[in-house]
Parts: structure tokens; sequence; C-alpha cells
């Protein structure tokens, strides 16, 4: 698929030097254009590129917020190399780069891309934050200890995750019997979506359950397909747009979100609107991040 860049810098939301530099920065954008474990559909390689295409088109200012969330600096890598040879080296690879983010006290985003990566930005994370957890929204539980042969698939991500911090899955709808079986009550809690708002106490035990330092992973199947047609597996009965943001809004102003990442998009050619959407929610997220005050 051939981007036209047009005249605007490639980087996320098209920023000029001084709001785009690494020094001036608190964000730092790590594309990842690798999906090399797909099981159905593929195509999330192409997603970063589509995703920080669409975002030199967002308005800076967030009406919601009244601020122009740019201002804090965004930089963005240059995209990961993929490595071909395994999924794990990927992973570590990874590793690698949330390391240098994190020693440098920025706070990473990735876009991806295999959801399985999302386990070597948390290897990062907990070196620097060993009380971590992680909030997953996703329509599957991804809970498998391997998958076509593969203890590092992306229907494995959760099951690796488990091994590093807790877990608290919400919007999952998609959960084999393997899963069930093996759940790890300890360190996982799945909300589906259909009991997800129907729970009166859903706010109560994020705020009281869940720790102070926290890592989002956001599958961009947890929305509904008629919202989000764009990835590798869809599935019906998902979240809608502002039930994403009530949750994560919620989370974000309780939280000390450390760092997050919206993974498996896959863009549909000549569909706009479903890149501009992801990079919307990137840019929402980061408001939320560095302008929602706290809630008590």
């Amino acid at each position: 698929m051939k981007i036209n860049y047009g005249s605007y810098p490639f980087n996320f939301c098209g920023l000029p030097e001084e709001l785009c530099s690494l020094e001036k920065s608190k964000v730092v954008i790590v594309p990842v254009p690798y999906d090399a474990t797909a099981s159905y559909g593929k195509g999330s390689s192409l997603g970063p590129a589509k995703i920080i295409e669409a975002s030199r088109y967002i308005e800076f200012y967030d009406d919601e917020l009244k601020v122009e969330t740019c201002d804090v600096g965004i930089h963005t890598l240059e995209p990961v190399e993929p490595i071909v040879k395994s999924p794990l080296d990927m992973v570590r690879q990874i590793e690698k780069i949330g390391d240098q983010i994190v020693n440098l006290g920025k706070t990473p985003v990735m876009l991806g891309g295999d959801h399985i990566l999302s386990v070597g930005m948390i290897r990062a994370l907990v070196k620097k934050y060993p009380d971590l957890w992680c909030i997953q929204l996703d329509a599957h539980a991804d809970l498998r200890d391997t998958y076509e042969g593969s203890p590092y698939s992306h229907a494995c991500t959760a099951k690796r995750i488990t091994e590093l911090c807790p877990i608290w899955q919400i919007g999952t709808r998609s959960i084999s019997k393997e899963e069930v079986t093996d759940h790890t009550t300890h360190q996982v809690v799945t909300v589906s979506a259909n009991n997800f708002f129907a729970s009166c106490t859903w706010q109560s035990d994020i705020k009281n359950v869940i720790g102070k330092n926290l890592y989002v992973t956001i599958d961009a199947d947890v929305f509904d397909p008629s919202q989000m047609p764009a990835v590798g597996t869809p599935e019906p009965g998902g979240l809608r747009w502002h039930d994403v943001l009530e949750i994560l809004k919620f989370i974000f102003a309780r939280k000390n979100v450390v760092g997050f990442d919206v993974m498996e998009f896959a863009p549909i050619d000549g569909q706009h609107a479903w890149d501009f959407t992801i990079a919307k929610l990137v840019y929402k997220l980061l408001g939320y991040k560095f302008f929602l005050k706290e809630a008590k």
C-alpha cells in the first residue's frame, strides 16, 4: 500500500520541531509494523503508518479538556524494523526500546501491529514499576498458553502478561474452553462486554482493586465491528466509541497510566474513517494522561 505523505512532517499530528523533538517531548510514539502471528486477517503491519498519516489531520484543540494536547510534546520514532526470525525476538526488541524510553522519563505509546508486542513494553515498564497492573480492552481473552505451536502468538498475549503482572480484561466476548479452564483468577479478572455496563461495581472495582501504576493495552477489536471493522479478527457485540472513552477517562483520572498501546488495527484501503478513529483515540488518551484532573 503506497501512502501519500503530503506536505506535513511524517510524525504523529504532523508537529513542528519545537513540539516533536525527543528532548522536549513527554511522549514517545513507537510504530511497529509487524503482524507475523496474525491467524485470520492480516494487515495490522500497515496500521501504524496509516494511524500517523490520519493523525496529521486532527485538530490540536481538545474541546472536552480545553487544551491543545500536543503542547506536551510528542516524539515519533522511526518504525521498528520487523525481525522475521521469531515473535520472541520482536518482543525482546520492543523491551529494549521500552527500556530506553523509560530511562529517559518519557511515556511510551506503541502503535501496532501484533498484540504480542505489548508483552515487550510491559517487560520494560515492570522494571521501574514492580507493582504494575495491566488493563486490556479486547474482544478476545488471549489467554492461551500456546497457539499454532507458539507461546508468542497474538492469542497468548494476556497469558504472557500474567507472568509479569496482574491483568484486568474489559470487553471480552470470545474465549475458548482452554482459556476458561486455565483461568488464573489471582492474576486475571475478565469482564465480558455483555456484563460490563450491567455491573454497578465496575467503577469501584477499578478504583479500589487495581493498583496505582497501570499500563493500558487496547486491541482495536474491542470496538463493535460497526464502529471499527478494520481489524484482523472482528467479533460482534463490542463496545462503542463513547463506551470506550467513558471507561478510559475513568481509569486515566484515577490511576498513573505509565504507558499505553493501540494494537491490531488493520486498515481498509480507501476507508480513512477507521484510520482517523484510532488516531483520535490515541490523541484523546494523551489528553487524559496529561490534562485530566485527578478524581478523588
